[in-house]
């Protein structure tokens, strides 16, 4: 008999809860169910799809110090927990922690001392401060048996510093997403919308002064831009205060239907900041794909690897304004070009279906 432990640190609506949502459903699809769930008591993905989670303590501040002070407290809280159940479990003849992400780290040393494998689900490189971004590293190598990359990328970056075992494992969108068709008369009407779409948290490393300046230097083009906000409205009104936003420029926040924004936009952008934040991966890219829209991407992380040589997009340096500018100008007034690259975008997000994404999982974890 085994028995996965699950444990994340903050569940919401952003890429890591996101993979674990689906990781999950792996375990289920397979009848590996035999799951507990360890988070904070914030919701998100991973509250969607799991009956019950085992809760401890974690709180966000404005004030960095005791962010800091509410997290180190956290870990200790997971550490006593995860423990616990491990020992409580004791009968239990194969006991395997997953750690999401790097930051719940004491759930490595829990499951080192008292389970029989502990994986890392790694996804991110971009952890702040960088001196708690060295300490997790060199935490989790210490203590963990294997790690899971969702990029090549990230393992190259970090199988040197983990030193352990390691599989690469690209995220995948849900059957809903590619099972989503749309006519040549659909795709003549997302076209004539001139709907550009980005997904972020409020992070000006997300590249949200990027969007914002595109916006308004083409507020006299038939272009528009939304953005779809991972926070509440509160906190939206709090960031968006020092800026003035141009007519064409729209934030939701957390709307109940993405796929509905996919589908009526014509075009995907991430805009993150390659000298502050480098994405892993790029899922919501992945997802517009889906839905046939190109999609522009920076130049370096994961989403060189989505667009690859799939002809689906562009990789553009977010601070090139000058060239964004002109690139999406030019796919919103040559239709040709933009369906041959929204029939690609199509073809190249089946490459990331939940089919292939679970049985490389399962190769993986059963390794």
């Amino acid at each position: 008999m085994e028995k996965y432990y699950l444990c994340h640190l903050y569940d919401d609506f952003s890429g890591s809860p996101k993979v674990l949502s689906q990781f999950i459903k792996v375990l289920n699809n397979k009848r590996l169910d035999n799951v507990s769930i360890l988070g904070s008591s914030s919701s998100g993905f991973v509250s969607e799809v799991s009956l019950y989670t085992e809760k401890f303590f974690y709180k966000r501040s404005d004030n960095k110090f005791f962010t800091l002070i509410f997290y180190m407290l956290s870990q200790v809280i997971l550490f006593f927990k995860l423990s616990y159940l491990l020992i409580k479990d004791r009968k239990i003849k194969k006991k395997v922690v997953v750690v999401n992400t790097l930051l719940p780290f004491a759930a490595s040393l829990a499951g080192k001392l008292f389970a029989q494998k502990t994986i890392l689900y790694a996804h991110e490189i971009s952890i702040t401060p960088p001196v708690l971004n060295s300490f997790l590293l060199r935490f989790h190598s210490i203590f963990i048996d294997k790690a899971i990359y969702v990029s090549n990328f990230l393992a190259n970056e970090l199988k040197s510093k983990l030193r352990c075992d390691f599989c690469v494992v690209h995220n995948a969108i849900d059957v809903l997403y590619l099972d989503s068709n749309m006519s040549d008369a659909d795709l003549e009407s997302k076209w004539g919308g001139k709907n550009v779409l980005m997904l972020s948290s409020l992070k000006d490393y997300k590249g949200i002064p990027e969007l914002i300046y595109l916006a308004d230097a083409m507020k006299k083009e038939d272009v528009t831009f939304t953005l779809i906000a991972n926070c509440e409205p509160h906190e939206g009104d709090i960031y968006f205060s020092r800026f003035t936003l141009p007519h064409n420029f729209n934030v939701n926040y957390r709307p109940s239907d993405i796929l509905t924004y996919y589908r009526k936009s014509f075009l995907v952008l991430n805009l993150s900041n390659k000298k502050s934040w480098i994405e892993t991966f790029g899922l919501t890219l992945i997802e517009g794909m889906s839905q046939f829209n190109p999609v522009i991407a920076p130049t370096v992380g994961g989403p060189v690897e989505v667009i690859g040589l799939s002809s689906a997009g562009y990789l553009i340096d977010s601070k090139d304004t000058d060239k964004l500018q002109a690139l999406i100008l030019e796919i919103s007034n040559d239709f040709n070009t933009w369906f041959k690259l929204a029939r690609n975008a199509k073809s190249r997000a089946h490459d990331f279906s939940f089919k292939n994404y679970e049985s490389q999982i399962i190769n993986c974890i059963k390794d």
